[in-house]
């Protein structure tokens, strides 16, 4: 052994007893700030607290948490449902308190059928090197045949107790795996007759639902559960069964069997939030769904807030069928560390010696066979051969900080050895950064829960904003129609009191509103004129005006509570960052004390005169926090220096554990090209062009642990926001161009400009532009096409969540590069909504819509340059013959409108149907100037245009608070006021000038 620190050995219940799994089970992790840390090591197999960086436990839903985060679910399981989900190669496994991988699976799958007598073998490998068997054997539970009472109640203890997302069904002699599991009780009932199961399954023939419910008949030729399709239709008896596995044997190639042992499986997955709910102010329920076997499975986890005994808040996890279970947030998707055997051994052989030498040499003393001052040197001894060891605490709270360098002083104060002492500070230092990093984590998630809760309040405040304006827009119409009638218009200035129900309402898309709008203006004009109809519409015109009072009432107290949160989450920033800047001085600290640059204040000795000790080995992790620190307070710049300064240091470490030293820089690589492309400013070119040479070099290394599809997904949205900001900038050269050809000539000679000079630099910039977006559309349409490929033969969930997006990209490469054919042949596929699979029509929605806006837009620039020309004429069949000739640019702009009108149905978004609008109103008001139209159809469109204009002025009154906060929009209203100005002019104008029509004979 070669003399090192043994400061290890001291610390070791520090540091090592919560975050490595031990040759002993340990509790399963509490959430909360002292579990802030990454995942442990039978989840990330080395124990290296990069975990923090690549995935973050959730320790507070709302604030680490929204619709589309990437989630994994690390899980204990004891009772095993899917051995071909919960026993793959790779997987961590405890058998009597000892760690072991599994190695393989036998049969690789599942068989279709029921699988008579079936039984699975599986070969693992304990940490010694140890070899292992052990057999499973299949057990089939009937659900739905005729039993006794109490066997009744055994199979509906078996579906609470046993029944989950990824079980197995016999299902009408099919095996099925069930993919989603809603298992409640109405009303809070505890009785099991009440008791309501829903399924989703997938099935060799397609996904399927099934309900199901206790039987409540005491007649023994019923079943237990009674189970239905989606038609309602009731399953036959016999044809519903459970399957569950009992190990049956165990060996192990030692000798040792003959004996069924403690047995843990730890299993993890990846997935994404697809839905995030608030309940009562302190529930949250998320709905995840996560990648199975070419199809998703969706689990449901349910946090409840509560507050300690000393008024902090603590987000709590519902215990669910497992064991144990744990959410965390993927912080870097492009990485997916594999749970290899061989990682996994090598990483975990040497805490399990060091963890039994301790267990040892504690039991001696305790026997009185050695005593302390023995066994402190023995530890010296045992630890002069460990590289390295967590950076992760255990319990990284206040208290728990003040105990721990409490322990540690007591140790630079006694008469301990100088080795001792100098690790002893060093240890004060790590807990001093991880807890200051640890609380800024913890505050930056408080920070956004309350802008969380923001949110929230400011969508219920919209909600009534929006019924209120659909209230005062039919109040208008009924005063309206009362001034038609000559009645007294009622009093505005003494609503009546607000009712409950006028708040309890839920939200209304803007075209529904605008269509209940016309057909109440239609109702209430088709009412006839008499006495009775008048006390109708004042009763209506009061209900309106109440309600419409209301709700801007309860709307602008829900803003002012969004006020206040976003206070809250101000006030908090102030902390994050000094915590982030503490946390950073305390890592500087430990290098410069490690690397000697502080005199004699060094954290370890040179040992022999003039010999060099060896670099440390945590100055690579710790450069690479310091770098993640600096992306959480917006420094990229310095984020980008100190992560290739990870690069270097890695280099120039002894290694002897290349998996952690590998993956150190696999983080930081991923991490550089993150940084380019997440931290880059919108409209700089060079870090998305950075971003893309990074994610190739990436994608070109083809290491096992990265993450291919998510990595190539960044490089096209690298590769289309470098092709929008190179157009931009090919616009302004273009107009600097006309700019210099449209100045007059200099009557003298100009000594201090070359115009000629500089329209040629322009002119080789272009083309230089030019030439560069070309690379980007084929490389656009190369990874385009390989992703779609790829992810089309493994049929992923991230593939299928993900494509629609990739489909877009494409079809914008086709187009830029000419190949029509191509683009509405991958549009019709796109906009093929049964192509698309059901859990992912979201997603899939999002990306048809920009897609449809996309194409608008560009028709609808095409056909404004066309009109600007003499416009050539496109002719029209109808079975082979000629029928009209119409100019080109009015087919665009036709064209434009189809879409757009799509698009208005489908993107229900308030920004969207101002937007949206706008550009139907400039379609209208342009086609109205074709002179090839009649008076009739020109008339048409300007009404339309019309009609557009005013609607967009009467949806800014909306949300008045948000268009003062929203710039454009705000320009779109003022413009709009102009444009219908203008238009009502030139509409009156136009009726002047038009020749009057003679009245019918």
């Amino acid at each position: 052994m070669t003399m090192k620190t043994s400061c290890h050995l001291i610390c070791i219940a520090l540091l090592l007893a919560s975050d490595l799994e031990s040759a002993e089970e340990t509790a399963a992790p509490k959430l909360s700030m002292s579990n802030l840390s990454g995942v442990p090591t039978p989840l990330e197999e080395y124990g290296l607290s990069i975990g923090d960086i690549t995935v973050t436990r959730v320790i507070n839903p709302l604030g680490q948490l929204k619709k589309g985060s990437p989630v994994m679910l690390a899980r204990r399981i004891q009772n095993i449902t899917n051995p071909w989900a919960e026993l793959t190669p790779g997987t961590a496994i405890v058998v009597d308190g000892q760690k072991a991988v599994i190695r393989q699976i036998k049969p690789d799958t599942a068989p279709k059928n029921r699988g008579e007598n079936l039984s699975v073998t599986v070969t693992a490998e304990e940490i010694s090197g140890t070899q292992m068997t052990l057999q499973w054997q299949q057990e089939l539970h009937d659900l739905n045949s005729p039993e006794t009472r109490e066997a009744r109640k055994q199979a509906i203890t078996l579906v609470k107790k046993d029944l989950r997302v990824g079980s197995h069904l016999i299902l009408e002699n099919e095996r099925v795996v069930i993919t989603e599991r809603t298992l409640s009780n109405p009303k809070n009932s505890t009785i099991d007759s009440d008791l309501k199961l829903s399924i989703k399954y997938q099935a060799s023939s397609g996904p399927g639902e099934l309900t199901g419910s206790p039987s409540t008949s005491e007649v023994v030729t019923d079943s237990a559960w009674i189970f239905r399709k989606n038609d309602g239709a009731q399953l036959a008896n016999k044809t519903v069964q459970l399957i569950s596995w009992e190990l049956k044997n165990f060996r192990k190639n030692d000798g040792d069997d003959g004996h069924l042992p403690r047995l843990s499986v730890l299993h993890r997955s990846r997935g994404s939030i697809a839905q995030l709910q608030l309940h009562k102010q302190d529930q949250v329920k998320a709905t995840a769904k996560f990648e199975q076997a070419g199809h998703s499975h969706t689990h449901i986890f349910t946090w409840n807030q509560k507050t300690d005994n000393k008024g902090l808040s603590l987000w709590r996890m519902e215990p669910g069928v497992d064991v144990y279970a744990e959410v965390f947030r993927v912080n870097d998707t492009n990485i997916d560390f594999k749970v290899t055997p061989e990682a996994l051994l090598a990483a975990n052989r040497k805490t399990a010696n060091i963890q039994s030498n301790e267990a040892l040499l504690t039991t001696l003393v305790k026997k009185g066979v050695i005593t302390e001052a023995e066994a402190e040197e023995m530890r010296e001894k045992v630890n002069q051969d460990i590289d390295t060891s967590p950076l992760t605490p255990g319990n990284v709270d206040s208290e728990s900080l003040k105990n721990q360098i409490k322990a540690l002083e007591g140790i630079i104060k006694s008469d301990a050895s100088k080795t001792i002492k100098l690790d002893a500070k060093r240890q004060a230092v790590i807990y001093l950064a991880r807890f200051y990093e640890h609380s800024a984590v913890s505050h930056n998630a408080l920070a956004n829960e309350y802008l969380a809760r923001a949110g929230i309040q400011l969508d219920r405040a919209r909600i009534l904003e929006r019924h209120a304006w659909a209230n005062s827009e039919k109040l208008k119409l009924i005063r309206n129609e009362l001034i038609r009638r000559r009645e007294v218009l009622p009093a505005m200035d003494k609503p009546a009191p607000s009712r409950a129900e006028d708040t309890k309402i839920e939200q209304e898309l803007i075209i529904k509103l605008d269509k209940d709008l016309k057909a109440f203006k239609t109702q209430i004009q088709d009412e006839s004129g008499d006495a009775g109809s008048s006390p109708s519409l004042k009763k209506e015109h009061d209900d309106f005006l109440r309600k419409t009072t209301g709700q801007i009432s309860a709307a602008n107290k829900f803003r002012e509570n969004a006020k206040d949160y976003r206070l809250k989450a101000e006030k908090l920033q102030t902390k994050i960052k000094q915590d982030f800047s503490y946390s950073l001085q305390f890592w500087t600290e430990y290098i410069h004390r490690t690397e000697g640059l502080a005199g004699d204040e060094r954290l370890s000795e040179s040992g022999v005169s003039g010999n060099i000790p060896p670099p440390d080995p945590y100055i690579p992790e710790i450069l690479l926090r310091q770098a993640w620190i600096y992306r959480q307070i917006g420094r990229p710049k310095l984020a980008l220096n100190t992560y290739y300064s990870v690069l270097t240091a890695a280099t120039q470490q002894r290694v002897d554990n290349l998996t952690r030293f590998g993956r150190i820089v696999l983080v930081a690589r991923s991490q550089i090209a993150n940084t380019y492309y997440e931290d880059a400013d919108p409209l700089e070119l060079k870090s998305y062009i950075s971003a893309i040479d990074l994610y190739e070099r990436l994608l070109k290394s083809k290491q096992e642990e990265i993450n291919t599809n998510l990595i190539e997904l960044k490089l096209l949205r690298s590769l289309f926001k470098a092709d929008e900001n190179s157009r931009l900038k090919l616009h302004k050269l273009k107009l600097k161009r006309i700019r210099l050809k449209q100045t007059p000539s200099p009557t003298t000679k100009d000594i201090s400009r070359n115009v000629d000079g500089e329209l040629n630099q322009i002119k080789s910039e272009i083309d230089k532009l030019d030439k560069i977006r070309q690379d980007y559309w084929r490389k656009m349409e190369k990874h385009a096409l390989a992703f779609i490929d790829r992810t089309a033969e493994s049929g992923t969930l991230i593939s299928h969540h993900h494509t629609g997006e990739v489909r877009y990209y494409q079809i914008m490469a086709y187009n830029a590069l000419g190949q029509y054919q191509h683009v509405w042949q991958s549009m019709e596929v796109l906009l093929e909504n049964q192509s698309t699979p059901n859990d992912q029509r979201d997603a899939w929605a999002a990306a048809r819509v920009r897609v449809v806006i996309d194409i608008a837009n560009r028709l609808f620039s095409n056909g404004k340059i066309l009109m600007k020309n003499d416009p050539p004429r496109v002719v029209l069949y109808d079975d082979g013959k000629e029928i009209q000739k119409i100019p080109e640019w009015r087919r665009n702009l036709e064209s434009a409108l189809v879409y757009y009108n799509w698009a208005l149905q489908n993107d229900p978004s308030y920004r969207s149907q101002i937007l949206i609008r706008q550009q139907m109103g400039f379609c209208h008001h342009r086609l109205s100037s074709d002179n090839d139209l009649t008076l009739k159809e020109q008339s048409i469109h300007e009404e339309d245009a019309r009609a557009h204009y005013a609607f967009i002025l009467r949806l800014c009154g909306m949300h008045p608070s948000d268009i003062i906060n929203n710039p454009t929009i705000r320009v779109i209203r003022d413009l709009t006021r102009i444009r219908l100005q203008n238009l009502n002019l030139e509409i009156k104008r136009k009726e002047k000038t038009r020749p009057q029509q003679n009245p019918p004979s």
